[in-house]
C-alpha cells in the first residue's frame, strides 16, 4: 500500500513537471483551454513559446515525462502488462495527432520514445527485484546463523 502511494506521488510530481516544462518551453497561447481560462479570468496572462532551445527538450521532454508518469499509474492498477496497455494507447493517442492535426504533430520519434521507456522500466523493475531477493536471501541467512548459533 506505501509503494503505491510513492508511485502515485511520484507520478504527480513527473506529471506536474511536465506540464511546468510544456508551458515554459512552448508557452500557453497554442492550448485550447487557453481562450476559456482567459474568458473566465480576463488577466490571465498569455505566454508566447519560447525561441530555439535544445530540439530534444523542446520536442521529447515533455512526451517523456507524461508517458512516465501514466506508466507509473497504470503499474499501480495492473499488475501484468501494463507498459503493453500504456504503449497501446500512446501509440493511438499519437496516431490521433497524424489525422487531427489540432492535437499536435504526430511524430514516429516520439513512439520509439515511448518503446525506449517501456523498456527502460522492465530494466529497472528487473534489477530492483533482484536486488530485493539478495536482500531477502541475505536476511534468512542472517537469522538461520542466529537460530544456530
Amino acid at each position: 500500500m506505501v509503494k503505491n502511494k510513492i508511485k502515485f506521488f511520484c507520478s504527480l510530481s513527473i506529471l506536474l513537471l511536465a506540464c511546468i516544462f510544456y508551458v515554459i518551453i512552448h508557452g500557453t497561447k497554442r492550448l485550447i483551454i487557453t481562450d476559456f481560462i482567459s474568458f473566465l479570468f480576463p488577466n490571465f496572462p498569455i505566454l508566447e513559446a519560447r525561441k530555439g532551445g535544445n530540439f530534444f527538450v523542446k520536442n521529447y521532454l515533455v512526451d517523456a515525462f507524461w508517458f512516465s508518469s501514466f506508466l507509473i499509474v497504470l503499474s499501480i492498477i495492473f499488475a501484468r502488462h501494463y507498459r503493453f496497455i500504456a504503449l497501446a494507447i500512446a501509440i493511438v493517442l499519437e496516431s490521433f495527432q497524424k489525422f487531427i492535426p489540432q492535437l499536435g504533430t504526430f511524430d514516429f520519434i516520439d513512439i520509439l520514445l515511448y518503446i525506449g521507456i517501456c523498456c527502460l522500466s522492465l530494466c529497472v523493475c528487473k534489477v530492483i527485484d533482484f536486488l530485493l531477493r539478495i536482500k531477502n536471501r541475505d536476511n534468512k541467512n542472517i537469522s538461520v546463523n542466529l537460530r544456530e548459533g
